[in-house]
């Protein structure tokens, strides 16, 4: 097994080391971040890699363990986000001394705070008791509960299939939000588990709402990291990521999490009973079960959520104004000290802030950088608007450079559905190494890149960037249209989709139909929304939904001349799309099946996808008989069945049909007339059925299989 250890670098190392040579005695592998992080790579990177290669996480807690903030509570942290709750304490320091992070704090450890008493009392004393201490630990990680619940995660992942750890927004960004520094809100805390605690509790949904900058990202991340005791589920939604904001992989995804807390509904999901409401509709969330959601004031949430009653952050309430001066004195504390007229220059500081601790944040940077001084407060910025103004007129006086060498390269990056690669942003303007990395360096503050499994990125590091840059009344000269920038992206993107689909960069695969519906490009987007190998490869991307969302968008932007096209090509794929979703390989397949009985335009872009995939020696199920026409494509709906259906079949003859269900039966249906004809109960959910001539195998969740014969059922 493979075993990862997180541990204070304190005297506790020592047993830690001990353990881990014992363990790996026994075969097993034992990762510890500081022999296997080599120095100059990404720490988080790095540890988050090291946790997804193991198999259950060690946790020794000691004080400086512990710590806040310290390097083990973060891998704490990411083992939950990364290893789903496979988690095993360890307590090596007294109890009445170390506080366990709330996050692991239900986990009952294994006591051995006493070791150093051990040791000293003599190596017959310390062999007899480390000996008993090693037994339970190996039977922690070796016991079936351990090995149990690796299986059924894994079971779960296939069946859940959540968001990947690399598209994942995980434990980094509530690393990057809390890095800055959080205080207050406790008001808001409170009002959060009132609702939470209240037993005849109506609303299963505390919504908190609140302008851009006002911390509601910041609050959520803390109450995530720190209050793991409460909450047992978390998802970012963020913005230039779409891939996070779809909702039935967000509704997989929260299911997975609780799947991997909550041992009794891991097992009610491995039986499906749940999975299947929940990706359906929030509003039925069994009553033990709660959600927080943050959101700003827009109208795309708001309406859906108008029967609730949302808690609303004022940027202009006492309670957010003190928790702002405490922030800035914190932040401050040093520049502050012995000015008699601290008070009144933090109070000047928060009315310009106009209550958004984005601008604190910002201007607390500025002046620890000698930016901005507090001897001359009057030359403070107004609000988020005049920070990123500040910004822009520090680092590029000249208006001609501006509009050369940087508009572009913004219009692109503000653009982006996702974080820009820098590699498509070197393509694209031209430049080379040296003068693009001089750009990026610049814009860095409110630009920053990152690099991933995909390679360096450029993001806004906020939303409210490119809506100010964006409205014209507020940027001014530094206008920033992202209409131009999504021509920009439509026009490189398809370029280089022309060139082959080997030649077109995964940002591409994954967007470039929603660039081209920005840009108005009808001819370009009707070309790849009906380029069947294009789809495929998209839906390889693990993208087959976002598919769905293309077509849904083209069919109502296209004009009236272009929609025929792309509405039949949308209607086969979307009635294919839960097939497709699980097995993307044969989208190709499942399509153009469908779309060779076709007439004129359709019928010819098929034959010509057709020839090109198998040029390229893609090998697919040719159906050569014609379907019989139909005017629906639901030609008979069988009802009877009081739960879930699992299995169907059709007799050889087409006459009968044979359906499994988790309401614990078997039924006979006629095929032509629909009505049922017979029905068997099994001892437990039918879970799979076949037929074959006058004879019937049924198979149920206690592992009985059923052999029945048709008797008397002749026509």
């Amino acid at each position: 097994m493979r075993i990862c250890f997180s541990y204070g670098h304190d005297k506790s190392a020592e047993l830690a080391k001990r353990i881990r040579a014992d363990l790996e005695g026994r075969k097993h592998k034992v990762w510890i971040d500081e022999s296997e992080i080599k120095a100059g790579d990404d720490w988080r990177r790095a540890i988050t890699g090291g946790i997804l290669g193991t198999d259950v996480v060690l946790a020794f807690l000691s004080k400086h363990s512990v710590r806040t903030p310290g390097v083990c509570l973060d891998e704490i942290a990411i083992a939950i986000g990364e290893k789903y709750g496979n988690i095993k304490t360890i307590l090596v320091e007294s109890e009445t001394e170390v506080s366990a992070p709330p996050s692991v704090s239900h986990i009952q450890w294994l006591d051995m705070q006493n070791w150093t008493e051990k040791r000293a009392a003599g190596k017959a004393v310390w062999d007899a008791w480390y000996k008993d201490k090693l037994a339970e630990i190996i039977r922690v990680v070796e016991g079936d509960e351990s090995v149990q619940f690796t299986g059924e995660i894994e079971t779960l992942r296939n069946l859940l299939k959540p968001m990947p750890a690399n598209m994942r927004p995980s434990d980094s960004r509530i690393a990057s939000l809390l890095g800055k520094g959080f205080v207050g809100r406790q008001w808001l805390d409170n009002e959060v588990k009132q609702w939470a605690g209240k037993k005849d509790n109506d609303s299963r949904l505390f919504w908190i709402v609140g302008e851009p900058g006002i911390g509601k990202s910041a609050f959520a991340a803390n109450l995530t990291h720190f209050g793991r005791d409460r909450i047992i589920a978390a998802q970012f939604c963020e913005w230039d990521k779409p891939y996070t904001m779809n909702g039935t992989d967000v509704v997989r995804g929260i299911a997975f999490q609780l799947a991997a807390r909550l041992p009794d509904y891991r097992k009610l999901l491995l039986k499906r009973l749940i999975v299947e409401m929940l990706a359906v509709d929030v509003r039925r969330l069994p009553k033990w079960l709660a959600l927080m959601v943050t959101s700003r004031p827009e109208s795309s949430v708001t309406s859906p959520l108008q029967w609730l009653k949302p808690y609303i952050l004022h940027a202009d309430s006492e309670e957010n104004r003190d928790d702002i001066r405490c922030f800035i004195y914190r932040r401050l504390e040093s520049h502050l000290y012995n000015r008699p007229n601290a008070d009144n220059l933090i109070e000047q500081i928060l009315n310009k802030s106009e209550g958004l601790f984005l601008y604190v944040e910002h201007v607390c940077n500025d002046i620890n950088r000698d930016y901005l001084s507090l001897d001359r407060i009057d030359e403070f910025p107004q609000g988020l608007g005049g920070i990123y103004r500040k910004f822009f007129e520090r680092q590029f006086p000249k208006q001609k450079r501006f509009e050369t060498d940087v508009l572009p390269v913004l219009r692109a990056v503000l653009a982006a559905r996702e974080p820009l690669p820098i590699a498509i942003l070197k393509a694209m303007s031209g430049l080379k190494d040296e003068p693009l990395r001089k750009l990026t360096r610049t814009l860095g503050s409110l630009f920053p890149t990152a690099t991933g499994e995909g390679g360096e990125t450029i993001r806004p590091f906020h939303k409210s960037i490119p809506d100010r840059l964006n409205d014209y009344d507020k940027a001014g000269i530094y206008y920033v249209s992202l209409t131009e920038g999504h021509a920009m992206l439509a026009e490189f993107g398809y370029k280089q989709y022309e060139k082959g689909l080997d030649k077109l960069h995964k940002y591409f695969i994954r967007n470039l139909p929603a660039h081209l519906i920005e840009a108005k490009e009808w001819d370009r987007l009707e070309t790849v929304l009906t380029d069947i190998l294009f789809i495929q490869e998209k839906c390889k991307a693990g993208q087959t939904y976002d598919i769905v969302n293309d077509y849904n968008k083209a069919r109502k932007q296209l004009p009236k001349g272009k929609k025929e096209l792309v509405e039949t090509f949308a209607r086969e794929f979307i009635r294919q799309a839960h097939h497709i979703y699980h097995r993307p390989n044969l989208a190709f397949q499942q399509l153009y099946n469908e779309l060779q009985w076709q007439k004129g335009r359709v019928k010819t872009t098929a034959a010509k996808a057709r020839q090109k995939f198998i040029e390229k020696g893609g090998r697919f199920l040719h159906q050569y008989r014609t379907p019989k026409t139909i005017t629906s494509y639901n030609i008979m709906t069988l009802s009877g069945h009081s739960d879930t259906v699992t299995s169907c079949t059709y007799s050889q003859d087409g006459s009968r049909i044979v359906s499994a269900s988790e309401d614990k039966t078997l039924k006979i249906w006629d095929a032509n007339s629909g009505k049922e004809i017979a029905a068997y109960r099994c001892e437990d959910e039918a879970s799979a059925c076949a037929i074959c001539g006058d004879k019937i195998v049924c198979g149920d969740g206690s592992g009985n299989v059923y052999f029945l014969k048709m008797v008397g059922f002749d026509d």
